[in-house]
């Protein structure tokens, strides 16, 4: 694909892309105050992140640490506005950072159902195993009835 200026002259060449998720931009190609501005909320992202948590801070890290982090930007900049909704707590937020990263679901509307799921219900009970006793059987057997002829008839 070739990038023409408006005067006809030669931008760029940039072969064509096939899949999803792949991009060829590069920084040269963005104008420098959006550029300058970009570069400013990834670093102020970082630290309000920095601030709501441990797990919020690696889930911003994780997402900004890509080749593209501006791709993420508006994406982190949802989870952090997410801190700053009246229902959604810091350690709401927090834990459902962990889920997010424990299940590798980044997407913003997973976090959100999360952090509301926490603030309803509070942590998700431990799942433990039953408690049996050893001389109950709780499997079904098969009984096997032999059955003679004679029975039948």
């Amino acid at each position: 694909m070739e990038v023409y200026s408006e005067d006809s002259q030669p931008l760029s060449v940039h072969s064509r892309l096939t899949g999803v998720g792949k991009f060829s931009t590069y920084d040269a190609h963005y104008p420098e105050k959006k550029l300058s501005v970009a570069r400013f909320e990834v670093h102020h992202a970082k630290e309000q992140a920095q601030k709501l948590g441990p797990h919020v801070e690696q889930l911003v890290e994780k997402l900004l640490l890509t080749d593209y982090p501006l791709r993420h930007l508006r994406r982190v900049q949802g989870i952090l506005r997410l801190a700053k909704r009246h229902p959604i707590t810091v350690e709401a937020l927090d834990h459902a950072c962990q889920r997010a990263l424990s299940f590798n679901k980044t997407r913003l509307s997973y976090i959100k159902a999360c952090a509301l799921y926490f603030v309803s219900h509070g942590h998700r009970p431990t799942l433990l195993a039953p408690s049996r006793q050893a001389d109950t059987v709780h499997l079904h057997q098969l009984s096997i009835h032999v059955e003679t002829e004679e029975e039948i008839l």
